[in-house]
């Protein structure tokens, strides 16, 4: 399903999706082909069942994007995905402006194996960001970007073309999705200058997060890097954004992500009483949707709708129904 999403990028040449289970990749392409695009029927799409990482190792095409999926860490073989040699193999893949976006579970480890991992992900991509995949940060998964040229980092007007060419798919449910300014909201900003002191890299001799994941999995309740002191680590790595429209709106979305934390933690009213004092700005125009149950939703409901609530207030948004049939309608409850 993730890589079948790739199909509906009308500038994606071609797409191959690495499976590791045969058994899998059947069941995909035999039973859900509706909902992975027809991945195994399409022409621009190539599927290979084989070890993600034997086949960076292998292979000599090259890729503009590379996107490492969720791994559940403790399961046997995952850790060595996160290893230096092959973050190294993965980028040795890119072109020449190429990325490569790796999806980390926080659900799923501590802070210890998210640094661990980040240390070694900056040792082959320096400039590395880390970007948000929804804003709950009790429920948290995060990607970490690199680029392959030494310059790379993510550019204002190259957002804006992309978010451009995908904002009138009929297959892009996610309305922030649709601007640079939406896009920017789930950058956090660069990573390298954030790490912690002396935090061992994970090597094919030394995968030490395959035991240490393990061993975490089996506390109760397990330390998940979550909930608060993730929203304040992220806040720390978005101060180190430079100035400009970038970093405008990577603090707007830290703040909706503390906003969501505190409406899980403690209730909407809190949440409402932070936000009045806190959020300074305008909430950006694509969050003032009318018809905010055809999103993928990336917000909490109950937060979710509270901000779409408050941005159709800020854009003016007045909703008109004619009086015999407002009468003649009884009272939902819906938000508009």
């Amino acid at each position: 399903i993730t890589a079948g999403s790739a199909l509906r990028d009308p500038v994606a040449p071609r797409v191959t999706t690495v499976e590791l289970s045969p058994q899998i990749a059947k069941l995909a392409c035999q039973e859900f082909p509706l909902l992975n695009a027809r991945l195994c029927e399409d022409e621009n799409s190539h599927v290979v069942v084989e070890d993600g990482r034997m086949f960076f190792k292998s292979t000599r095409d090259t890729f503009d994007v590379v996107v490492g999926d969720l791994f559940v860490p403790w399961r046997a073989g995952v850790a060595n995905l996160f290893t230096r040699e092959h973050f190294t193999n993965v980028r040795r893949r890119l072109h020449a402006e190429g990325i490569f976006a790796q999806w980390l579970p926080l659900f799923q480890m501590d802070s210890e194996a998210f640094w661990g991992i980040a240390a070694t992900f900056t040792e082959v991509f320096p400039n590395a960001w880390l970007a948000i995949g929804d804003f709950q940060p009790h429920n948290a998964a995060v990607a970490l970007i690199g680029w392959k040229d030494s310059a790379g980092a993510p550019d204002w007007d190259v957002m804006e073309k992309r978010t451009t060419q995908l904002k009138n798919l009929r297959s892009n449910r996610e309305a922030v999705l649709r601007s640079a300014e939406g896009l920017a909201l789930f950058l956090v900003g660069p990573v390298a200058s954030s790490l912690p002191n002396n935090v061992p890299v994970m090597t094919q001799n030394r995968p030490w997060l395959g035991d240490h994941a393990a061993r975490i999995e089996r506390m109760h309740p397990p330390p998940m890097f979550q909930g608060q002191v993730l929203v304040e680590t992220l806040q720390k790595i978005a101060s180190q954004v430079p100035p400009g429209r970038m970093r405008e709106s990577v603090i707007a979305g830290q703040l909706l992500y503390q906003f969501c934390g505190i409406a899980e933690s403690h209730g909407l009213e809190s949440a409402g009483a932070w936000y009045d004092e806190h959020m300074k700005r305008k909430l950006p125009g694509v969050i003032a949707t009318p018809r905010p149950n055809r999103w993928s939703w990336p917000f909490p409901r109950a937060a979710g709708r509270y901000l779409v609530r408050r941005a159709l207030a800020e854009a003016g948004y007045e909703r008109s129904v004619p009086r015999q049939r407002q009468q003649e309608q009884p009272q939902t409850g819906q938000d508009p």
